[in-house]
């Protein structure tokens, strides 16, 4: 029965459909790995080593009251600042409760200087996340433990 069935000519077709739409389908999603894999390379993994120049530096208060807004300021460079060139800059700088994004800030090659001030409050304590993306490599990343008391 199944001899018969492969000789049907509407199976042959069928079948060498079903071939040609399976390997279209694969092409795309094995260019994507492979570009994932080779082109985006560091890009894929967020920072968290130190570096003089791309980890986050915060200054904020190591304890704040419930609701209460504060001040926390990023700058690019813990060591020393980060560039601002059009060939290398931070294109960003944004910052996380915990891994909830509270605010990000764009920033220019050449007319801004890496450094940042967001007013924040928070009602519990959590940890803040200051998060960096230059031109060039994979995003930054530092982080602060700020404790929250009843004032």
């Amino acid at each position: 029965m199944l001899s018969r069935l492969l000789q049907k000519k509407y199976f042959r077709i069928g079948a060498l459909s079903l071939g040609i739409i399976a390997v279209l389908i694969a092409i795309p999603v094995v260019a994507n790995q492979m570009f994932d894999e080779e082109v985006i390379g560091d890009f894929k993994h967020v920072k968290t080593e130190y570096d003089e120049k791309h980890t986050p530096k915060i200054e904020c208060p190591d304890e704040v009251g419930v609701g209460e807004w504060f001040d926390v300021t990023i700058t690019i460079g813990a060591g020393a600042v980060h560039p601002t060139l059009y060939e290398h800059y931070v294109n960003w700088i944004g910052i996380y409760k915990n891994d909830v994004e509270l605010a990000r800030a764009y920033l220019h090659p050449i007319y801004t200087m890496p450094k940042v001030t967001f007013t924040i409050a928070l009602e519990e304590s959590a940890t803040l996340v200051a998060m960096e993306q230059p031109n060039h490599t994979a995003p930054w990343r530092a982080s602060k433990e700020i404790k929250v008391i009843k004032k």
